[in-house]
């Protein structure tokens, strides 16, 4: 669903790719296609083929379906000889880490932390919550947990 909602987005823009910019594209990737996204991005994990499916659908849109440097470039800072197109996975772990600052060390009365303080205790049965992320996380047995929590880890 979220897929074929950015493929409607860029098909109204696809009649003007070819006079389009490539600075251009760049803005309509990254301001107009993807920011129906990011609230739906911060809140639950999507599985990697999504975020792959909805990367080469921007990647397409970019290139005009002719790709011409490797996919990596496009998404360095202009100062680093890239377009910077958004990069969905790298985007959707930077929510990932603004939650976990936030749980960490954000506002003490944020009503979703004894939520989630909740949910960590139960992780491999330890009873611990903000303590976890000072663990080597690769060991804990987190499959009890919902999939955006594993994400965390």
């Amino acid at each position: 669903m979220a897929s074929q909602h950015v493929k409607g987005r860029l098909s109204r823009w696809k009649q003007l790719v070819p006079r389009m910019s490539y600075r251009g594209r760049t803005l309509v990737i990254n301001n107009l296609a993807t920011s129906s996204l990011w609230h739906k991005l911060a809140c639950v994990d999507p599985p990697p083929n999504l975020l792959a499916s909805i990367q080469a659908l921007l990647v397409d849109f970019f290139w005009d379906s002719l790709h011409w440097i490797p996919q990596s470039i496009l998404h360095l800072p202009k100062e680093e000889g890239g377009q910077g197109l958004v990069q969905l996975a790298s985007r959707t772990a930077a929510f990932r880490l603004q939650f976990l600052q936030r749980l960490l060390t954000g506002p003490k009365d944020l009503i979703w932390r004894a939520v989630a303080h909740g949910l960590l205790h139960k992780v491999g049965g330890l009873g611990l919550d903000r303590t976890l992320f000072l663990m080597d996380t690769k060991t804990l047995e987190v499959s009890g947990l919902p999939s955006f929590y594993r994400g965390l880890f």
